[in-house]
């Protein structure tokens, strides 16, 4: 016990002693819901966490719906409406994150660096994985409705459409929608085989190529029982003359191009590329020589 000398006060009364007991670190202090500021912060960030947890299950819940709207125009053949609706869904549901996951991060005892808080760090939350889930879906059924976008259009007969459905969607959502799904998960099935019906359809060198990787792999993941396996060899199959085809078609589609620029600019000094001849030089390689 440690008692104070007296003081004087102004008027001149003396100030009785005050006796108190000194409170040690690790005992009450008697203060009763007092917090301290980091007591207070993690409060607030788990009032936050859950905040958000209902928030992104709110968001579930709405893009479900939303895609159920989407399946039924599908069901129904409108693959524009089924287009947009599977998007709109997808927009309402949390981006994949972009590093590792930080779920329950700071809550544990153990040191910095601990094996238990890398586990905690890198391990997704249930609902972090249900919503990768469901991006995956969203991404997959996006993906089909491209399938069936494609095989709709003869893009044999008008290859400006085929430049443009490119550019506008194979190079761009559609790149998109495939990264997105395998992020979730690198064999997922339904994504490849639609990734492969649909550069199939397209039926360009290149897409045929990326057809034929896409075949292949499906072919060493399905069990030897699976229904699409016969249709899948089947169309790798007939896919290399196909390819070889393409490629020759556009090989000569570019050249004819190439030739058409080279006269443009040759023109201006009174020569065409038909005065170039490329001959074969016997080391595999081309010869060229000039002829007037």
């Amino acid at each position: 016990m440690t008692s104070i000398t007296k003081l004087s006060s102004n008027s001149g009364q003396e100030i009785e002693p005050t006796e108190y007991e000194s409170v040690s670190d690790d005992q009450d202090s008697g203060l009763d819901g007092y917090m301290t500021p980091n007591e207070e912060f993690e409060l607030e960030q788990e009032s936050e966490d859950v905040l958000d947890e209902v928030k992104v299950k709110e968001a579930l819940k709405e893009a479900e719906d939303i895609k159920s709207l989407g399946s039924d125009h599908f069901r129904a053949g409108e693959w524009h409406e089924a287009l947009q609706e599977y998007r709109r869904a997808l927009a309402l549901l949390p981006p994949k994150p972009s590093g590792p996951s930080v779920h329950n991060k700071g809550k544990g005892k153990e040191k910095e660096g601990s094996d238990h808080d890398e586990a905690l760090e890198t391990q997704p939350s249930e609902l972090e994985q249900e919503c990768a889930k469901a991006r995956a879906i969203l991404n997959g059924n996006i993906g089909a409705c491209y399938v069936k976008l494609v095989r709709g259009v003869n893009f044999y007969q008008n290859i400006p459409l085929l430049l443009a459905y490119l550019i506008t969607n194979m190079q761009g959502d559609h790149k998109k929608v495939v990264e997105a799904c395998t992020a979730y998960d690198p064999k997922y099935i339904k994504v490849l085989h639609r990734r492969a019906l649909s550069n199939d359809a397209l039926g360009t060198w290149t897409s045929l190529t990326s057809a034929e990787q896409d075949y292949t792999s499906l072919i060493d993941m399905l069990p030897a029982d699976s229904s699409i396996l016969p249709e899948i060899r089947n169309a790798l199959r007939n896919l290399t003359p196909r390819k070889e085809a393409a490629q020759s078609a556009e090989m000569t589609e570019m050249m004819g191009k190439l030739k058409g620029l080279g006269n443009n600019i040759l023109g201006n000094f009174g020569l065409s590329t038909d005065n170039f001849k490329f001959e074969p030089n016997g080391q595999g390689g081309y010869s060229v020589n000039f002829v007037r």
